[in-house]
């Protein structure tokens, strides 16, 4: 029987469901509604690329999708990954140290939610300066979070006297002490100079100061961009921003070191040399 490329198409679908032969992989998929995709499948061969696109894009629409974590593609890090932060502080803003929250976390927090890190709370600021209104309140309440005595405690680690030939060489980690290994994250080796209390445009502007900013906030940005980002967070002017890490003389005693946000009457400060120090928390959600 001759037939047109069309009428073959319709004898393909039209097969009687009981004389078809469905692999047990494809049944859970076959029950999404596609649609009447099916007409577009004309007799022009190039037509089948516009009939795959509708019918990824149908499937992507029933299904859904989500973004990728590190243990999915092998790659190191969450940059560009935005997790949900908290609308406010843990427990109303109460304060523990850095590992006082995460056995909260561990201990009492069941939804998956972890303790925020630096990069968490960067990235939500970045995202939020592009929702209007609604990003400016969200952003004014984070900064209530460093304000009025408070600090905020975020769930990143420096960690000092990784090589002995090096006083200077750390690793920065973030999720630290999470009970979800998927989100831990620690840096390549990097120099983690000595700050104390130094301007974060100083800082910004030479190549070490760059890289230790951008691994303690987890991201590739140029300076400027994190400059104008840790001036919106803080809502003042990149001169009185400051950024803290360990002393070299105390590092060999002390390694590990906490991070902390905190708007103090004279700076803001980005804090790395955390030892004791207790804030408030929040939390975040990774899908």
């Amino acid at each position: 029987m001759q037939t047109s490329a069309g009428e073959r198409s319709r004898i393909v679908f039209d097969v009687p469901a009981e004389e078809r032969f469905v692999p047990d992989g494809l049944r859970e998929v076959a029950v999404y509604d596609v649609g009447d995709m099916e007409s577009s499948l004309v007799p022009s061969a190039k037509n089948t690329f516009s009939f795959g696109k509708q019918f990824l894009d149908a499937m992507v629409s029933s299904i859904g999708v989500r973004q990728p974590l590190p243990s999915d593609t092998g790659d190191a890090g969450l940059k560009g990954v935005v997790g949900e932060l908290d609308d406010t502080a843990m427990l109303g803003g109460a304060s523990k140290t850095q590992d006082g929250w995460n056995t909260h976390y561990a201990e009492n927090v069941t939804d998956g939610r972890v303790m925020a890190a630096a990069s968490d709370v960067y990235r939500s600021v970045r995202q939020w300066a592009a929702q209007g209104d609604v990003g400016v309140k969200k952003i004014g309440s984070l900064r209530g979070d460093c304000t009025g005595g408070r600090w905020l405690a975020m769930s990143t680690r420096l960690r000092h006297n990784i090589n002995p030939q090096n006083s200077l060489e750390g690793v920065i980690i973030h999720h630290y002490g999470c009970n979800r290994p998927e989100l831990f994250q620690e840096s390549p080796p990097l120099k983690i100079p000595e700050y104390r209390g130094t301007l974060i445009a100083a800082v910004a502007g030479s190549d070490e100061g760059l890289h230790y900013l951008q691994t303690y906030f987890d991201n590739d940005d140029d300076a400027e961009t994190i400059l104008q980002t840790v001036e919106l967070l803080s809502g003042v002017s990149r001169g009185s921003i400051k950024v803290w890490t360990a002393t070299l003389d105390s590092r060999p005693s002390n390694p590990d070191r906490a991070a902390f946000l905190v708007d103090r009457v004279d700076a803001f400060h980005i804090i790395g040399d955390g030892l004791n120090f207790s804030g408030c928390s929040r939390g975040v959600r990774y899908i």
